[in-house]
């Protein structure tokens, strides 16, 4: 069963694709409501799985790139954008937190 995300968002709805300007094809998900496309899902962890496995190539042990991912897939679902995931991850391994 879908999501159902009631009446959340901006008087009148979105608009459409096209209609906000915010740099993608449509409004960033409020923390705590998952997309119920899960094609919308995939596209949006792209950057993580990107970044994943430019970790991989780059010579990283594939248990501590796992970790990274599933943390920053955890941060996305909460709301995070996966760049934000991307950079507190970063900064979780620079502080110690990720072995």
């Amino acid at each position: 069963m879908p999501f159902d995300h009631g009446d959340w968002g901006p008087p009148g709805g979105w608009g459409g694709p096209g209609d906000w300007h915010g740099g993608w094809e449509g409004p960033p998900l409020p923390p705590g409501r998952p997309p119920q496309d899960p094609r919308q899902i995939i596209r949006l962890l792209e950057p993580v799985a990107q970044h994943g496995l430019r970790q991989l190539q780059a010579g990283v042990n594939p248990l501590h790139v796992m970790r990274q991912v599933a943390a920053m897939g955890y941060l996305v679902g909460t709301g995070y954008t996966p760049y934000q995931a991307i950079q507190t991850v970063e900064q979780w391994e620079q502080m110690g937190y990720l072995r």
